[in-house]
């Protein structure tokens, strides 16, 4: 069976004309950067042939509905991917009687948009009568205590960054203690997640007369504020068993809270954004999963190492029907400590000790909440005892301080909440929820009537005159300057205007060949590599030239309201490609090529070298436009240099 060109490490679909069977040996496919699903619009190269079998085998689990959609599922609809490009811009600005405005009028993308604008505005429509349609009981206190809940859990949120912090959680991690683990990292603008499935009205009078009516929204009837909490705490109780380094911790983003003055005992306003920047650590946590999503072969396992994608469902520890493991999370999955450690831990590699620890467990568990039964409920009664933030764990923090007191005056006016002992609270917030998402998706559908009833990318297009005016690409009148004539006839490459940016600064006027190729690499090349070799001084400096013209550049787009993150933009420019360049430039063979770079595909590195040869004659074009002949004549010359042997040759047969 042949392999399918461009899907490493995945065998292609195979075809036995004698049988007229056609067979997909998986259910993924390669789609340029990720692996996905098989669509029923998938295109197979196969011959013309009546009906026959299709063999289509699956090597990993997936959900009910994939499978379906992808037997009786319609095939993908074809969307236009019309993008505009700086060089398409300047191009038309030079050409008499022609706009950017016309190209966008005569586009398949605004054909389409405008066809499919009677189905938007019926969906827009429908959308907005189902909005109308929802009936809230009490609404106002009901969206008051919305209002807390969602205060509540980003303020929960920034508390598990604090919490998790190797600086402040390192000292407890010793194995028994009891921790609450949550199935994904603190994220500062996590939402709500679902409190239930809204029951239109009618539908439940209906279904409340015949008797089979879904008691989904009345379970919480005598304990509805704590019913609700429940829902929203998706971390699960577990049992700790060890933890271990493993590798470096990436920086944490805006909104989250820092334990690094825990070391020390400093207030470091600009840590609290930074987040820690030390090792990175594994916690193995005894919890209760289901079966039914763990991996293929770990059911028998004594230890689960999980990952975003692939985590199985963590159940509490006396729900029925699941199954004991020790689970490898990240130290960011942990959501509390408590205070409470059971002694005596066993050896957890029988799946009977693993039951057994975990019922000790789920027994201190319910002693806890049969003390709390007896002496009223609140919101942290009827769990362990937590470690406190401040007092326990020193977290000194002037933020961590606010969110904790903030914290503790939010459960307060929860509990003191004229809805928290209401029997209508949870259906009200499920009717809350529901209004709020058809609220969204109808304000989402009204912007895409207006897109199509104006001009596409009508927006993109005035940010991006803004850019190529900011830089000098286009005078005030809106001529099209020297520089711009430069980045006009520049197609090839990641981006035109950085590359242009380097033309005219003289970055190229005084390197070597070899340097020159390895620098135009960097315009073609995109794929990260592992393990790269550290460049050699003389591409050194040629590199920290491309990025000081690619963050200007991207800068100024950023400014544009293009949407453009800089540090991504300075990334793309790749420079693993530019050691491999340069030896190609200088003569060397393929095969010593591959050594220099071997975690690249030889059908990559062919690719990348030919594209560089058309980037170069495209900039040696470009430069006599402007009249720089002597310019021009260098990148002719590393052209030359470059094109030769079996990555140009028509054939390798001949």
């Amino acid at each position: 069976a042949p392999t399918a060109a461009g899907t490493p490490g995945k065998m292609g679909p195979w075809y036995q004309p004698c049988h007229n069977i056609l067979g997909f040996p998986c259910a993924v496919t390669w789609a340029c950067l990720i692996y996905c699903w098989l669509t029923p619009g998938l295109r197979v190269c196969a011959p013309v042939c009546p009906p026959g079998i299709v063999i289509l085998m699956f090597d990993t689990q997936m959900e009910p509905s994939i499978a379906r959609d992808m037997i009786k599922g319609a095939a993908d609809p074809l969307v236009s991917a019309f993008q505009l490009r700086y060089s398409q811009l300047l191009q038309l600005a030079r050409t008499e009687g022609t706009t950017a405005e016309m190209l966008l009028q005569a586009s398949f993308r605004q054909w389409q948009l405008r066809n499919n604008l009677p189905e938007l505005e019926a969906r827009a429509a429908q959308l907005a009568a189902d909005r109308d349609a929802v009936r809230v009981q009490q609404e106002e206190q009901v969206t008051s205590f919305y209002e807390l809940l969602e205060s509540r859990l980003r303020l929960t949120e920034a508390l598990r960054s604090a919490i998790s912090d190797p600086a402040a959680a390192l000292r407890f991690l010793q194995p028994g203690r009891l921790v609450r683990v949550d199935s994904c990292p603190p994220n500062a603008d996590r939402q709500l997640p679902s409190l239930g499935q809204y029951v239109p009205p009618a539908a439940a009078v209906a279904g409340a007369a015949a008797g089979t009516a879904d008691d989904e929204q009345g379970v919480a009837a005598a304990a509805a504020g704590p019913e609700v909490l429940s829902r929203i705490d998706r971390s699960i109780w577990g049992v700790l068993v060890a933890f271990e380094k493993a590798g470096k911790q990436k920086a944490t983003g805006g909104g989250q809270l820092s334990a690094g003055a825990a070391a020390d005992g400093s207030d470091d306003e600009a840590g609290s954004s930074r987040g820690s920047m030390g090792p990175r650590f594994v916690i193995d946590v005894l919890v209760l999963v289901d079966p039914s999503t763990l991996p293929v072969g770990a059911g028998g396992s004594d230890r689960v190492r999980g990952a975003e994608a692939t985590l199985p469902k963590l159940l509490p520890p006396k729900a029925a029907g699941g199954v004991a493991v020790v689970l490898s999370l990240p130290l960011d999955h942990l959501s509390a400590v408590s205070a409470v450690r059971l002694k005596a831990l066993k050896d957890l590699r029988t799946p009977a000790a693993r039951t057994a620890a975990l019922a000790a467990a789920a027994e201190v568990l319910s002693r806890y909440a049969a003390a709390a039964d007896s002496s009223g409920s609140g919101i942290s009664t009827g769990q362990p005892p937590l470690l406190d933030p401040q007092q326990d764990m020193q977290l000194s923090s002037k933020d961590v301080g606010r969110a904790v007191s903030r914290l503790e005056s939010l459960e307060s006016r929860l509990q003191s909440h004229p809805m928290w002992n209401s029997q209508a609270l949870l259906p009200a917030l499920i009717s809350l929820q529901h209004e709020c998402s058809l609220a969204a998706a109808a304000k989402q559908a009204k912007k895409e009537v207006k897109e199509a009833q104006g001009l596409v990318l009508q927006d993109e297009l005035k940010a991006r005159m803004r850019v190529l005016r900011r830089l000098g690409y286009l005078d005030n009148d809106g001529l099209v300057t020297a520089k711009g004539r430069v980045a006009a006839e520049l197609s090839s490459g990641h981006d035109e205007l950085v590359l242009a940016e380097l033309l005219m600064g003289g970055a190229f006027t005084d390197l070597a060949t070899d340097q020159l190729v390895a620098l135009c690499s960097c315009f073609v090349w995109s794929e990260k590599t592992e393990g790269a070799a550290k460049l050699n001084d003389n591409l050194s400096g040629p590199l920290a030239a491309l990025r000081k013209a690619a963050r200007a550049v991207g800068t100024a787009a950023a400014d544009a309201k293009l949407g453009v993150n800089v540090d991504e933009f300075v990334d793309r420019f790749r420079p693993e490609l530019m050691e491999a360049s340069a030896a190609w430039a200088r003569g060397a063979r393929f095969a010593d090529v591959l050594n220099v770079t071997p975690d690249v595909f030889e059908g990559s590195l062919v690719r990348a070298v030919r594209r560089t040869e058309e980037l170069m004659r495209q900039v040696a074009g470009s430069l006599r436009g402007v009249g720089d002949i002597d310019l021009a004549g260098k990148f002719d010359d590393a052209s030359a240099k470059i094109k030769r042997d079996i990555i140009f040759a028509a054939s390798l047969y001949l």
